[in-house]
Order: structure tokens, then sequence, then C-alpha cells
């Protein structure tokens, strides 16, 4: 039986790789991509920590974090490809507290932190969103709301400022949440996957399963080593039984697309069958980010396109849809959601 213990180590190795996830992998191609752009629009999961007032990401993204430098690599740039997809804004706010961006919201809109606030900054426009005092360790945004959960509750305030109110207190090793209009939703590795309904009395929806993106959850093992072997929308109970390809560890799940490893190289491939596997060379595995994306902070690999964009610099933070860095009084920021092809 694993102690409190066993299941924080693993916790912090599952952190590493969980990300925000796709569709059936039924659904035809063009529908499919509606469908991409439509969800990608409606939930946005994200685990994140705090230290110092900054946030650190966890659970549902990778911590910020300094990349170190790297050889200029072979290949075509991103920002040649999706011109798009940067932007920039200030790096610091008035009084001289420093911006971070933690959430892509949706192709326009980024949520940032300065100190104690949360900010919706768009359009060259910062907006104050509430103020969060303490640890922040999960943020979830749909289009017009914006969920946290710190400090044991999940609290939720409209996207355009306001009263927050407490949706529920919670087990401290709940690392993920969601929101998708009144309902909001949590979970943790041994603790299922619960929502609440219009601020109603939280139910268990699954025992067994981990959230990743409302309405999808995963069967998730502690052990990152260890393989996804299903996928589950919560709404309807369809159950995607995952095949992972011959040597592949640490298969990490969406309905449509997977990435493991096998020895030094990432393996994506479809989800329960291999009739589209890819050996990728320079990006890590991960849950694929918008059903399309594997992002390695310098190099992004493109499911769609079967290709590794990379980014010229030598020196990033990053989050997991978002990668900034910053040019004398403004931050370049890359929001993978404002790809057009997800706006």
């Amino acid at each position: 039986m694993k102690t409190e213990d066993d299941v924080r180590q693993a916790l912090r190795g599952a952190a590493e790789s969980i990300s925000h996830q796709d569709l059936l992998a039924t659904l035809p191609a063009r529908r499919r991509r509606r469908t991409v752009r439509r969800l990608a629009a409606v939930v946005v999961a994200v685990a994140v920590a705090s230290t110092a007032g900054a946030l650190a990401f966890g659970g549902g993204g990778r911590a910020p974090q300094v990349v170190t430098p790297q050889p200029t690599p072979e290949g075509r740039l991103l920002r040649a490809v999706h011109p798009k997809a940067f932007g920039d804004m200030p790096a610091k706010d008035p009084s001289g507290l420093p911006y971070q961006p933690v959430l892509a919201i949706d192709a326009r809109r980024v949520l940032v932190r300065a100190g104690e606030r949360l900010e919706v900054y768009t359009s060259g426009r910062f907006e104050k969103v509430a103020e969060v005092k303490g640890e922040i360790k999960a943020l979830a945004a749909d289009g017009g709301s914006l969920a946290w959960l710190s400090e044991g509750e999940i609290r939720v305030v409209p996207l355009g400022g306001g009263k927050s109110w407490r949706i529920a207190e919670v087990d401290e090793l709940v690392n993920r949440i969601g929101i998708n209009g009144e309902r909001v939703v949590w979970s943790s590795p041994r603790g299922g996957v619960w929502q609440s309904v219009a601020g109603g009395r939280p139910e268990l929806l699954h025992k067994g399963l981990q959230l990743l993106r409302w309405p999808w959850a995963t069967d998730e093992p502690l052990d990152p080593k260890a393989n996804v072997t299903r996928i589950v929308d919560l709404t309807i109970g369809y159950d995607v039984q995952v095949k992972a390809a011959p040597g592949v560890t640490g298969l990490r799940c969406g309905p449509f697309w997977c990435a493991g490893s096998r020895g030094a190289m990432t393996i994506v491939q479809r989800t329960n069958d291999w009739s589209d596997l890819r050996e990728v060379r320079e990006v890590g595995p991960s849950y694929p980010i918008f059903n399309r994306f594997l992002n390695g902070g310098f190099r992004i690999y493109d499911i769609e396109t079967d290709e590794t964009l990379h980014i010229d610099r030598t020196r990033l933070n990053g989050g997991e849809t978002l990668i900034y860095w910053q040019e004398g009084d403004r931050l370049v920021v890359v929001n993978l959601a404002a790809i057009p092809e997800l706006e």
C-alpha cells in the first residue's frame, strides 16, 4: 500500500507530463478540427503552484522556467510559420511589479499575475480579475469565468472582475481543476473526479480517473513510466481503450493522440492503433496540447504537420500553452492558442 509520501513523490513525477487534451479519433478530420477549436475556447485547465508571488506550473503544465541556452537548430522558425501566435506586453506594471503570463485563455486573452493580482491582458489593456493571496495551486478558465485552487478551496470569479465565491473545500492532494459554465470539476490521483454544478453540493463523478480537460478523464498512473490505458468522456461514458506501441513507456493520451518514450526517442501515436507512428527527436513526450502540439520550449512539435518548429532564442520562460521572454521593457509572448487553425 502506498504511503502519503509515496503519493506525493509520484505526483511530482506525474506533474511533469500532464497537459490539455483532445478529441475523439472517430470524428472526421474536418469536424475534428472544428471541435478542437470549439473546445479550445471552452475550458482551459492548468494546475499551478506559487512561490514568492510567482506562479509555478505543475500538474496541468510545466513550471515556468528559465530554459538553458541551446545550439541553433536546423528547421523552420515558429514565428515564420505562425506569426499570429506572437505578441508583446509590458514587462512590469506601473508600480514596478513584474508581470508573469500564466494562462492562455484563448487566442486573444492572456491571464497574467503581478504580485497578488490576476489580470487579463488583451488588445493592449490590462483588466483586473481578482486578488489572490498566498499559493495558487491550480487555475482554470472558460470564456466567461476564472476558477482557482488556493489554500484548500476552489473559488470562481467572472473574467470581467467582481466578487469571487467559494465552490468547495477540497483535499490538499487535489491538483487539477476545470470549468465549463456553471460546472466546476476537480480531481486528485487517489480521490477521483468531482464536480459542483451551479454551486451545488460536490458529487463524485468517477473514482478511478484523473481529470484532463472537461469532459475527458484518464486512468493516468502514478508511476510516470507506466502507460495510460483508457480515456473516458464523463458526460456520455464513451471509453477509449489505449493501445500502446511496443516498447513505449510513459504514454500519455487524449482520445486522439498519445506521446510516450522508447529509449531516447519520443513516440507519437494514435490512441488505439499504430497506423501513424512517428519518432520525434527534439521534443520530449507529454500530453498533446490542443490535440496538436508537444511543447519543448525552444522546439514545438506540430502533430498535424509532423514538423518541429523552433524558437530562435537562448533564454526562455515557459508554461504549457505560453512561452515568453523579456526584450527591453517588454515581454514577448508566444500563445499557442493563437495558432490560426485554433482560433
